[in-house]
Order: C-alpha cells, then structure tokens, then sequence
C-alpha cells in the first residue's frame, strides 16, 4: 500500500510539475501576444478588443479624459496608453496570483513528495533492518548447520577408518576361514577315504558283537543251569553272568536335522554335561556312548550324531550305506533347540507341538547351553523304548516267566538289524 501512495503522490508531482511549465510556458506566450497585440493596438487600432469591465473602466476613464480635456486640454494618447497599462497591469497581476497558487501547489507537491519519499526509505530502512535481522538468524542456523556438519563428517571418517581396519580384519579372518576351509576339504577326502575301511571294521565288529551275544546267552544258561551246583563244586557261576554283561539293554539314537541346530551341542550336553559356545561343524559322523538305569535296569545308549551340510552328505550317507529300510514302530521324537534365545526364535512352540501331534510323536523344547530338558528327553525317550519292548516280550512269552527257559535243538535265527531311534 506505502509503494502505491508513494507512486501516486510522485504521479501526482510530475504532472504538477508539467503544469506549472505549461503555465510559464503560456505566461510568456500570453507575454509575448499582448506584447504583440499592443503593437498591433497602437498601429492600427488604438483601444483594441477588451473586457466589458476594462471597456466600462476606459469609458469612464474617457468621460473623465473628455472632462480633463475640457478643462485642461491634455494630448488623447496619454489616455490611450494610460489605459493600456491598466489592462497589462491587470492582466499581469492575475497571471502572478495564478503562479503563486501554482508555485504553493507545487510546494505542497513538493513536501508530499519529500513525506512520501521520507516514509518510503523509513519502510525501506525498517525492512532492511528486519530482513537483516533475519539474515543475521540463518546466518547463525547456518553456522549451526555447518558445525554439525562438520561433527557428522569426522564422525563419518573415523567411522570408515574403523570400518576400513575392520575390513582388514575380516579379510584376514576369511583368508584364515578359506584356510580352515581347505583343511576341512581336505579332511573330508580323507574322512571318505576311510570309510570303507570303517564299514569293514564295522561290519567285523558287527560280527564280534554277534559272537559276543551268542557266548552271553551261553553263559547265561550255564549260569542258570548250573545254580543248582554250585553247593557242591563251591563256585559261584553267577559272577560268570556278571562277567558277561554289562548292561540290560542297548538302545541307539540316531540326532538328524539342520546344519546350526545344535545336534553336537545337545549330544555333549547329555554324553558329558558340558557346552561349547565355539560353532564346529560335524564331519561326517560322530557318536557318544552314555548307561543310564531305569526302573532297576541297565540302559546303554549309543548316540549317533550325523552331518547337517551338504557337502558331508556322501560321509553321512556312507553310515547308512547297506540299510533296507527302518522299523515303522521305531520311537521318534522332535526337539526344539536354543529355547533359552526367544528372541531369535524361527518355529514357534504350538507350531512344533502341532507338527508332532500330526505324526503322532512327542515334542520338547530344549536348550544344551541353559540345559533345559535336555536330560528329560533322551530319559523319556528310553522309557519309551524300554515300555515298547516290555510289551513286546510280555507278548512273545504270554504264560509267564515261572514256566522256565525251553530249551530245543533247533538253532534261533539270529535278527542282523539294530533298532535306531530317530530324535
């Protein structure tokens, strides 16, 4: 609004301005044309053309020239010029009025002006100030903004020279890893290598534990036949017996599942009580032996712990190599492992029981390193087994075990498979 009026009132001056030089401009022309026209006047015509009033005030000025000029018989053109002066005079005093009034409007014009002009470099000088005020703000935001910046990049460099040293270590850690890496190739070639010559002590030891269970059931029945004598020959054959077996039953488990589950970690936590937070991976296969006893019976437990990565399964496989098929009875179970980290949980619990309520087997949540359950499951699981064989025999011997040992000359075909049990 200020730059508008202040438009306007310097508008408003110029056009004053102008008509206050227009105005001079027809004073000297006006000047310039009575000059003339008293020139013409006293050339030819004398009185010329004036206004009613100068011709009232010339004809009584002309009565009273006629009256003097009776009385005093003065020259007529002193009358003549005389009167002229009047209207010149006349004439020329309106013309100065109309220039006072023009020079007053233009000293009005003027200090409008100078009040507008005043007020506008007032405005301009507040503004300036403000904007600079302003200024001086983002300037000091901006001093702000380029410190942080400044923080934020040096920050950054001792970011990427940490991130450059650590590069440096992960490369010379995966230089070592390729290293390990290759020795465990190399192992792995090895361990194949090997494993027909484990197969063929396998199966000699197979053949030593079939000659092994022929000669306990043989001392087994000496034992029992031969009690009765011992009255009279003064030995003890039952510290044969004892001799002769160890243990009540032998059960094997066989640990399948994922690489990283923690299949070595539960077998140890079980086998020796122990956890081992170094990441191993199995090569080829292992086993653990544990005797546990249940309801007053001796149970061995052999544990069999096999490879979860890819590029051991042709060892893996090279242990099952010769197996048919597997007992549709046979006990199984599924662990969840690593329960104690439920943040990084990937199967949730009522997924699992869900999964084991479909295929009608049991499920436990475990943990080798908080050792949870651990201990429960592989004694719930032979309890399993051992009920599972009770029934068995109960059902093979329905009259009892007061009946005695029927004993016959025809040679029992011996069983060449193993019951394994899946966890």
């Amino acid at each position: 609004m200020a730059l508008n009026s202040l438009d306007a009132v310097k508008r408003r001056i110029q056009a004053l301005q102008q008509q206050a030089d227009e105005a001079e401009d027809r004073a000297q022309v006006f000047q310039r044309e009575l000059e003339e026209e008293h020139d013409a006047r006293e050339k030819f015509n004398p009185l010329g053309s004036i206004s009613p009033e100068d011709e009232l005030c010339t004809l009584e000025v002309l009565e009273s020239v006629e009256n003097l000029k009776k009385r005093t018989r003065c020259p007529l053109n002193i009358i003549y010029v005389y009167r002229g002066m009047k209207v010149i005079e006349n004439r020329a005093m309106k013309d100065e009025e109309k220039m006072g009034l023009q020079e007053l409007q233009l000293k009005e014009a003027k200090n409008i002006a100078e009040d507008s002009d005043r007020k506008y470099e007032e405005t301009d000088l507040e503004r300036a100030e403000e904007r600079a005020e302003v200024a001086e703000l983002k300037s000091g935001d901006l001093e702000e903004e380029l410190k942080n910046v400044t923080n934020t990049l040096k920050s950054l460099e001792a970011q990427a020279e940490k991130y450059s040293e650590k590069e440096d270590k992960y490369e010379e850690e995966i230089k070592v890893l390729d290293e390990k890496l290759k020795e465990a190739e190399t192992r792995a070639e090895f361990a194949e290598k090997t494993v027909s010559k484990l197969e063929k002590t396998i199966d000699d030891l197979e053949g030593r534990s079939a000659v092994w269970d022929g000669a306990q059931r043989s001392l087994l029945c000496a034992a029992v036949y031969a009690a009765p004598l011992s009255k009279f020959a003064g030995r003890d054959f039952r510290k044969l017996s004892s001799m002769a077996k160890t243990y009540d039953y032998l059960f094997k488990l066989l640990l399948i599942g994922d690489s990283g589950v923690g299949k070595t970690c539960v077998l140890f936590r079980f086998s020796e009580d122990a956890f081992n937070s170094t990441f191993i991976s199995t090569i080829g296969i292992d086993f653990k032996i544990r005797t546990i006893e249940l309801d007053g019976k001796k149970i061995k437990l052999q544990i069999w712990d096999t490879a979860g990565q890819e590029r051991f399964r042709t060892i893996t496989t090279a242990y099952y190599r010769g197996a048919m098929h597997a007992s549709a009875d046979v006990e199984k179970m599924i662990l969840g492992n690593k329960c104690d980290i439920n943040e990084k949980r990937q199967v949730s619990k009522d997924r699992g029981e869900k999964l084991a309520l479909e295929y009608g087997i049991k499920f436990m949540e475990t943990s080798a390193k908080a050792n949870i359950n651990v201990e429960n499951a592989f004694l719930t699981l032979a309890r399993d087994i051992k009920a599972k064989m009770d029934t068995k025999l109960e059902g093979n011997n329905p009259q009892g075990s007061n009946q005695g040992v029927k004993i016959t000359t025809e040679q029992q075909k011996k069983s060449s498979f193993f019951r394994c049990v899946l966890l």
